[in-house]
């Protein structure tokens, strides 16, 4: 089944990331925790649709507050497995028939699992799906061969290979213009570009290019007076 809307799958993140991303969620968005990802969501009292991992890093309140509500799907995994709790959540969400991922995650404690994040976008760019991986500060996503840079002026982006080199690379209304280059896995020639003014784009023809892209989050100050799950009530149903 295909959908439309878009998946917001909550790993490990702050209070920071949640502020910042909760007025991007729409009513028709679903929202998903995995495993300690509930923590936070609960406590400020979002309910996820769907709670995913083998819950070995889950508080014994958290797993009681889910028991009490059915209105939570619970997808209960083997903790003796091959894949993370991540991966499987990504998997599940493109078997669901989403287009659109968002991972909401920090990026932050164990680089093992920053690297297993990134495998995941890998994987879910081969089976035609774009993951992002957002917080408060970043978005990080793998490239299509012609790609929107849909941010304002000013903002700060890189572009680093992930194969060995990447073919062709042309940046539009970008401060550092690439003009069919080659950019390496090796080099940081890509590194730390400004977007000039609105429209940028990025294209290239061959490799795998991750873009990081640093957020000027003003908008994590703006609630304040507002408790977040009566923001939530004005961003989903």
């Amino acid at each position: 089944m295909k959908s439309n809307r878009i998946a917001w799958i909550f790993t490990f993140y702050s209070f920071i990331d949640l502020q910042s991303i909760l007025p991007k969620i729409h009513a028709e968005d679903i929202i998903i925790a995995v495993d300690s990802g509930i923590e936070l969501l609960l406590k400020n009292k979002i309910k996820p649709h769907y709670f995913i991992g083998d819950f070995d890093s889950v508080g014994l309140d958290s797993l009681k507050k889910v028991e009490q509500n059915n209105e939570i799907e619970v997808v209960q995994l083997k903790r003796e497995k091959d894949e993370t709790d991540t991966e499987i959540a990504v998997d599940f969400c493109i078997n669901k028939g989403f287009q659109e991922l968002n991972l909401i995650n920090s990026l932050q404690g164990r680089f093992d699992h920053t690297l297993g994040i990134l495998s995941a976008l890998e994987n879910a760019l081969e089976r035609g799906v774009q993951l992002k991986i957002i917080s408060a500060m970043q978005e990080v996503y793998l490239a299509k061969h012609v790609q929107e840079l849909d941010y304002p002026a000013n903002t700060i982006f890189s572009l680093c290979p992930l194969t060995e080199a990447v073919s062709s690379v042309k940046t539009v209304n970008c401060l550092y213009p690439l003009n069919h280059e080659h950019l390496f896995r090796h080099k940081t020639r890509g590194i730390s570009n400004t977007i000039s003014k609105n429209r940028a784009q990025i294209s290239f023809n061959e490799g795998k290019l991750l873009v990081i892209v640093q957020l000027n989050n003003e908008q994590t100050h703006l609630y304040t007076s507002t408790s977040i799950s009566e923001q939530l009530n004005m961003h989903k149903a």
